[in-house]
């Protein structure tokens, strides 16, 4: 599990200057996830 969630992360890093739509649209379902699974282990 945590290393899927590692390369998630790598994939958004890697993928950040791109502007194609298709991606922007599947990296707005991803960052809510993230955001969520990563928070408590920020607190």
């Amino acid at each position: 599990m945590e290393t899927g969630d590692i390369h998630l992360l790598k994939i958004l890093k890697g993928h950040r200057g791109l502007s194609s739509s298709r991606f922007n649209a599947h990296r707005l379902e991803i960052i809510p996830i993230a955001t969520y699974k990563f928070l408590p282990q920020i607190e």
